[in-house]
């Protein structure tokens, strides 16, 4: 359980709300404007989510490594400051979280355009 709570500190859950306030705010407007799609919404979250996990890792990771954050950091411990955490543990969250973050963004495109706009998808990825 002490792991589980290392985990959700350095991923900040505090910060993920923000992250998804946009998206909420698009899918109120897609509502009014009678194209809201419940599976884009939920997708569209999830990466949101994602990306945003992914910033707090890498920043964490980042700061960590650098030194930035260190015994004179003002605000909450970090997990690589504290040592709950080693920078490998961290390197290594941060790729999983990469690749979530990758594996989210193509699935929620290709159901944004359909099959039947792929070249679109394919574009857009480009």
């Amino acid at each position: 359980m002490q792991n589980f709570k290392i985990w959700l500190s350095a991923i900040r859950v505090r910060t993920l709300p923000l992250s998804i306030a946009g998206i909420i705010l698009a899918g109120c407007l897609a509502h009014y404007n009678g194209y809201f799609d419940i599976g884009i919404f939920i997708l569209a979250i999830l990466t949101t989510l994602s990306f945003q996990i992914l910033s707090n890792l890498a920043n964490d990771y980042g700061d960590g490594v650098k030194g930035t954050d260190n015994e004179n950091r003002i605000g909450p411990e970090r997990a690589i400051q504290s040592g709950k955490l080693t920078p490998e543990e961290m390197y290594n969250s941060v790729k999983v979280a990469i690749l979530i973050s990758l594996g989210l963004s193509f699935i929620l495109i290709f159901n944004a355009f359909g099959l039947n706009n792929f070249l679109y998808s394919i574009l857009f990825f480009a």
